[in-house]
C-alpha cells in the first residue's frame, strides 16, 4: 500500500498545507518499516540521479526510528551528496544524535541538520525554535527552517520569530 501511495505523486496540485495534510501527516499512522522506507527513497534517489541531479537535501519528518534510518540508508547508498534535515523533535534527540555518529559523519558526502517548526510568534514555537537552535550549536549542524510557505505565513512574522527565538546566525 505504502508504495503505491507514493508512486503515484500525491498531490502535485495541491498548496503546501493540503499537500501536508494529504500526503504527508497521514504516513505517520502508517507504521513505515525501514526496509518500506529504504525503497521510497531509494526510487527516488534513481529518479534523480537519471536527470542529473547529484546532491540533495532531504527535509524528513523522520516518522519513526525505523523510517529514518531507512531513509538515510537509501541516500547513503544512492552515492548523492545529501544533508539529512530531520525534523526537531524534542523527544528525537538521542535519535538525532546516534543517527549523526553512527550514519552521517562516517560519510564525507552527508551531513545532518536540524529541521526546525515553521516560526511563528507562538510562544511554544519560539520555544521550540530556541531549542532546536540550542541542539544545532550542541551537535555543530545546521538549524533549517522553511519560510513563508503560504501568503498567510506572512502575519504570522516568522523572521521576527526566528529574531525572538535567537536562532539566526551561522548555524
Amino acid at each position: 500500500m505504502l508504495f503505491n501511495f507514493l508512486s503515484v505523486g500525491c498531490g502535485t496540485s495541491l498548496a503546501v498545507g493540503e499537500w501536508l495534510q494529504t500526503c504527508v501527516f497521514p504516513m505517520s499512522r502508517l507504521n513505515v518499516t525501514a526496509e518500506e522506507a529504504y525503497t521510497v527513497v531509494r526510487l527516488s534517489t534513481l529518479d534523480m540521479l537519471s536527470t542529473g541531479v547529484t546532491t540533495v537535501v532531504d527535509w524528513s519528518h523522520a516518522f519513526s526510528h525505523d523510517f529514518a534510518r531507512g531513509n538515510v540508508q537509501a541516500l547513503l547508498d544512492s552515492g548523492l551528496r545529501f544533508a539529512f534535515a530531520y525534523c526537531g523533535c524534542v523527544e528525537r534527540v538521542e535519535d538525532m544524535r546516534a543517527m549523526k555518529r553512527d550514519m552521517i559523519d562516517p560519510n564525507p558526502r552527508a551531513s545532518l541538520q536540524i529541521g526546525g517548526v515553521q516560526p511563528t510568534m507562538a510562544e511554544e514555537v519560539l520555544h521550540t525554535l530556541r531549542r532546536m537552535a540550542e541542539l544545532a550549536g550542541e551537535m555543530h549542524v545546521t538549524l533549517h527552517v522553511h519560510l513563508l510557505e503560504a501568503e498567510f505565513n506572512r502575519q504570522e512574522e516568522p523572521l521576527r520569530a526566528l529574531d525572538l527565538g535567537g536562532v539566526l546566525g551561522p548555524r
